[in-house]
């Protein structure tokens, strides 16, 4: 969300200043990431992650690109060839629900070109089973180097997400020292605007239990991060 963005929302300069509603939008950003979970530009880092015991690695954020990947605590990187990156964000395929990077079947035979291919170091930390090469279960051990983060296929952020911003800050832009008040306090039972009194029913209120606002907590609860749940084995659907 940037300063513009507001001003198309009719937030005028005599209403709220550059600055103030750039302070703003930094603001509710921060909110609306820590409670999803998710950062919603491409961030290019290197994540750690949990092996799962299984030939599937899940993970907390959507994947936009993946550089490298190097598994079971080894700093040798895995050919791309040999892993399968679910990166999808397209209408129908959209796979940021629910990132992850598969190894593909390696088996058998295929399991011992596979440590033909990493060689040495690599090959001494991987361990092949029944069911093929597997993320070796244990904490941190798997590194994946790219770009991630929430956002459409275009490398911005959803328009919900910019919505539920936006409508943090209408809700919440008085300032504390001239009788505004924040939502996080709890939800607003009766508002007065234009001489106008509106009462909200119980059953509203009993819904909006994080901002206040029943829209902008649908929208928190739709893309907060998933929870990582690791097999004892086999493959993770």
């Amino acid at each position: 969300l940037c300063v513009q963005d507001l001003r198309e929302e009719g937030f005028s300069t005599s209403q709220m200043s550059d600055s103030r509603a750039l302070a703003l939008i930094h603001l509710w950003e921060g909110f609306v990431e820590q409670n999803t979970g998710q950062w919603f530009y491409p961030l290019e880092t290197t994540l750690e992650v949990d092996g799962s015991g299984s030939n599937l690695l899940q993970l907390s954020v959507p994947i936009i690109r993946v550089d490298e990947l190097r598994i079971n605590d080894s700093d040798a990187v895995v050919p791309a060839s040999q892993y399968v990156v679910y990166d999808r964000r397209g209408p129908g395929e959209d796979d940021r629900p629910n990132p992850r990077i598969k190894i593909k079947s390696a088996a058998g035979s295929e399991a011992t070109n596979f440590y033909q291919v990493v060689g040495g170091s690599l090959a001494s930390t991987l361990y092949g089973t029944l069911y093929g090469i597997m993320f070796r279960r244990g904490e941190r051990n798997q590194r994946v180097t790219g770009v991630f983060g929430y956002v459409e296929a275009t490398n911005t952020a959803p328009l919900l997400i910019k919505h539920a911003v936006a409508k943090l800050i209408a809700l919440n832009s008085s300032r504390l020292g001239v009788g505004g008040a924040t939502m996080l306090a709890g939800p607003v039972s009766k508002e007065v605007t234009d001489h106008h009194s509106f009462t909200y029913s119980e059953r509203m209120l009993t819904t909006a239990t994080l901002t206040g606002d029943p829209e902008v907590d649908r929208i928190l609860v739709r893309y907060r991060r998933p929870l990582v749940i690791k097999a004892p084995y086999g493959e993770i659907l």
